[in-house]
């Protein structure tokens, strides 16, 4: 879909006919938990739900691959809400910009000193 169309006009040129648009009731997202409500629109259109169990890493006598049988499989819900610092600004290493061609950067080290 071009960027300025809006999802009308894309409708109006053909595409996506069929396509249902709404909300897929996932049981709690908040809590990382996609799998879906009774009342699901997935459901009508005849998703059938995976087998989260299957999926990924597990022990199977169908296969030799990690886990191993012997080792115990934990899976922690992952939490990726930014970092605390990741918008915390950090002072370059180097400025190449003062510098003329050829310059040595032997006196960045003071710079930044004086920076902090």
């Amino acid at each position: 879909m071009p960027r300025q169309a809006s999802w009308d006009a894309w409708l109006k040129l053909g595409q996506d006919e069929g396509s249902v648009v709404a909300d897929a009731q996932f049981v709690d997202p908040a809590k990382r938990d996609y799998g879906l409500k009774p009342s699901s629109p997935a459901l009508k259109l005849g998703f059938n739900p995976i087998d989260l169990s299957t999926v990924d890493n597990y022990v199977s006598s169908d296969r030799r691959t990690w886990p191993r049988a012997e080792v115990k499989v934990v899976r922690h819900a992952m939490d990726y809400s930014p970092l605390a610092t990741a918008n915390k600004p950090q002072a370059p290493l180097r400025d190449y910009e003062d510098y003329a061609v050829g310059e040595s950067d032997r006196r960045i080290g003071r710079r930044l000193e004086q920076m902090d």
